[in-house]
């Protein structure tokens, strides 16, 4: 699927202009808009599912921006009889364009942080991305099993490595208190509020890969899912990632701004030979604008390094006191 979205002027993004690959990775600080372009992609993707003018409400819903909710109504969706699918959305500041000669997209998935899980489930889940997910991590796909043989291979072994990252710890779904539990060694079952937070993210994949939500016909959104991880649990996620779009063929879309995870990231897609974007947010003027750099990767890690040059600078200023 080719999928192409230009942002101006909404909330601290001056420009973004994005295009989605197997990986796509957004970079930069806190506050700059990675979680408006990742949402703004959800957006999308939701359109193309949504039979009706259920995605405008889904807008209204979210909260996304004033100036998207004052565009709501604009939304244009075309989809042709022959297959091709053409989607453009624009909402003045927001224009999306999407074309696709064989639309597969049958799902979009958005997780908004680890501690989702936290959360109790409402009895009656809307279209809010939130919501979304719970329903996803407590209900399996009717189709799930229909897969073939290779793709079941690759799913469980793609389970056995999150297994061996939680070890023995499984998330446990209580119907009538509505909430999560962490199962440990199917003997200790505690809230899940008091597991530890780096393997949340681990459990939230598991239970999304063992329903049957991350296939071909999928796309997962994820921000800023290493936050609560110890940095070597974060190069495990970038290897969990990096399998899921080698083996089941699935594009995930990351907003990141921890060194680790983004160099993890780019050595796990060139290892399985990923299609990738690489964004980062550059501040220009009074806002931001999202470069493409994948083509010279380096300048991200340069931006990154700031704190450390810094810290480096602090302690040579003690060295001298001393």
């Amino acid at each position: 699927m080719k999928l192409n979205y230009l942002l101006n002027n909404i909330g601290p993004i001056k420009k973004a202009d994005i295009e989605l690959e197997d990986l796509t990775v957004i970079v930069g600080t806190n506050s700059i808009g990675k979680s408006l372009i990742s949402k703004s992609a959800y957006i999308a993707l939701k359109s193309i599912l949504s039979k009706d003018e259920e995605i405008v409400n889904l807008i209204k819903d979210e909260g996304y921006t004033p100036e998207l909710y004052k565009y709501a109504e604009d939304i244009f969706l075309r989809m042709s009889v022959n297959g091709t699918a053409a989607l453009q959305l624009d909402f003045n500041p927001l224009k999306i364009n999407i074309v696709d000669r064989d639309l597969k997209v049958e799902d979009v998935t958005y997780v908004d942080g680890p501690l989702i899980i936290h959360e109790s489930i409402p009895k009656n889940m809307g279209l809010e991305h939130n919501d979304d997910l719970k329903f996803k991590m407590i209900s399996i796909k009717k189709d799930s099993n229909n897969n073939s043989d290779i793709k079941l291979k690759y799913k469980h072994e793609i389970l056995n490595l999150i297994d061996e990252i939680i070890e023995n710890q499984n998330l446990e779904y209580s119907s009538d208190k509505r909430r999560f539990f962490l199962n440990v060694n199917d003997r200790v079952r505690i809230p899940i509020n008091k597991a530890p937070n780096g393997i949340k993210i681990f459990l939230i994949l598991r239970e999304l890969l063992s329903n049957g939500y991350l296939n071909n016909e999928s796309i997962l959104i994820l921000d800023e899912p290493e936050i609560l991880s110890h940095p070597v649990w974060q190069l495990s996620l970038a290897h969990i990632i990096g399998r899921i779009i080698k083996n089941l063929s699935l594009k995930v879309i990351v907003n990141t701004c921890s060194i680790y995870f983004i160099e993890a990231l780019e050595m796990y897609s060139e290892s399985y030979k990923l299609k990738k974007n690489f964004y980062l947010g550059k501040k220009i003027n009074d806002g931001y604008e999202f470069v493409n750099e994948t083509s010279s990767i380096q300048n991200i890690y340069n931006a990154l390094l700031d704190p450390f040059e810094k810290l480096d600078n602090l302690r040579m200023e003690y060295k001298k006191e001393d």
